[in-house]
């Protein structure tokens, strides 16, 4: 099953202080960690990635067209 299997592992931004959000890198950043089929092993994404990309990214995984509508791409670069 693993041999078939993609992992993603992500979560919306957080915040410094008790603040959520903002204007620094480090309030916007959020993790995105994608592992097994076809992906690039130790591979680290250096563009940047914005929170509507992960959608587009797991369409593209699962062979699906995005609506029109998403301003979104895909992560091409984690790919073989």
């Amino acid at each position: 099953m693993m041999d078939d299997t993609i992992i993603v592992v992500t979560a919306d931004h957080g915040g410094t202080g008790k603040g959520h959000g903002g204007i620094t890198l480090d309030e916007m950043l959020s993790p995105f960690i994608v592992y097994g089929k076809g992906i690039r092993k130790g591979f680290e994404i250096t563009d940047a990635m914005m929170q509507y990309d992960v959608p587009a990214t797991i369409a593209y995984i699962l062979g699906l067209t995005p609506p029109q509508a998403w301003v979104g791409r895909p992560m091409m670069q984690i790919f073989k």
